[in-house]
């Protein structure tokens, strides 16, 4: 088996077929996990002791990941800012354009997600594969 570190925290495990067998997680005090407690070592306080390894669960690494490239439409209203994804019709908000764009991305991932559970991501394949698209600002004259 071989480790690999991606971060000062994180390790991989592979094994020697290049598949992986195991992520771990090298300082579990910094996070809100459950974890493992070395064996004969007594807690101390409220830090959790030694480091949690996630173990791969069949078929969770074996789907390959799928990226979209979506448009971000952020705007000022009031005082907040407002974020919509257009393709979709996905928007969200936040007290600054970061945010807003942050809460946007979390929105339309689990907008994704429900899709696809249900079935009906092949709805919006097309606009989610389109190659080109054209932004611009558009001016309307009311009387």
């Amino acid at each position: 088996m071989t480790t690999h570190r991606l971060t000062e925290d994180v390790a991989v495990n592979y094994a020697p077929d290049g598949s992986i067998v195991g992520i771990e997680v090298l300082e579990a005090s910094r996070y809100l996990v459950k974890h493992k407690q070395p064996q004969g070592q007594a807690t101390s306080g409220t830090q959790p002791q030694g480091h949690l390894t996630v173990r791969r669960h069949p078929g969770i690494l074996a789907m390959p990941m799928v990226h979209y490239h979506l448009t971000a439409v952020i705007w000022k209203e009031g005082n907040r800012y407002v974020s919509k994804c257009p393709e979709l019709g996905v928007a969200s908000y936040g007290s600054t354009p970061e945010q807003a764009r942050a809460a946007l991305g979390e929105a339309v991932s689990l907008y994704l997600m429900n899709a696809k559970r249900l079935g009906l991501l092949a709805d919006v394949d097309p606009v989610l594969r389109a190659e080109t698209r054209y932004t611009t600002p558009l001016e309307i004259a009311l009387a």
